[in-house]
């Protein structure tokens, strides 16, 4: 069976109103609720068992889940309609017997399934430069002041004089190196510039100016 009756979640709604006496929940926050049946040959079949998962770990393994009264009835809906599903995704309090055979569930939220990983969205840091060199920008090299090496040239046009142009940045590191190539003269580099908080770079030649090659 995949689904409760709408009589045998209403005698597990009146179940739960012990939840109502108890004092902190067991399990706050998002927990993912697994129903594992019981394979048998003859009916009838004894009930299968819930495993509470939190943080990807099992924290509980019971026989009966039930609601609580102050579940709106939307999420009784969502719950009644997939508590012998696969998986059913809740946000809210637990509270489990002292037998650790029920759980009581007061759920902010409810989803079928499985909650969907978090994946933080990647973070992107430009860098403006400025040339006021008076002369042509040739190359840049951009590096984390925690490599060991320049790494390819970035800039790809030329930079004219008076111009500038905004550079993807190889990493999110705040700390940078960085290597500016001009025409016919030395490389201007300057050290430790925090592109955080100062995204825009003058190159004015008043870096270091190194021999080309080194």
């Amino acid at each position: 069976m995949r689904r409760l009756s709408s009589i045998g979640f209403a005698i597990l709604l009146i179940a739960g109103a012990a939840a109502e006496t108890r004092t902190g929940p067991d399990i706050n926050g998002k927990v993912m609720l697994r129903f594992q049946p019981i394979i048998c040959v003859r009916a009838p079949c004894p009930a299968g068992t819930y495993t509470i998962e939190q943080d990807g770990k099992a924290v509980a393994s019971v026989a009966h889940v039930v609601a609580d009264p102050a579940t709106p009835t939307d999420l009784q809906a969502v719950i009644a309609a997939n508590l012998l599903s696969d998986a059913l995704a809740i946000d809210g309090e637990i509270w489990i017997d002292r037998a650790g055979s029920m759980a009581t569930i007061l759920p902010r939220r409810v989803l079928p399934g499985e909650w969907k990983p978090v994946t933080a969205e990647p973070v992107v840091r430009t860098l403006t430069i400025v040339n006021k060199t008076g002369d042509v920008i040739r190359g840049v090299h951009l590096a984390p002041a925690t490599a060991d090496h320049w790494g390819p040239d970035l800039m790809g046009e030329n930079i004219q004089t008076g111009e500038s142009r905004v550079l993807t940045l190889p990493t999110a590191d705040c700390d940078y190196e960085i290597r500016i190539v001009l025409g016919d003269r030395p490389a201007e580099e300057l050290r430790r510039q925090d592109v955080c908080t100062t995204p825009t770079l003058t190159a004015d030649r008043s870096g270091t100016i190194v021999q080309r090659g080194r």
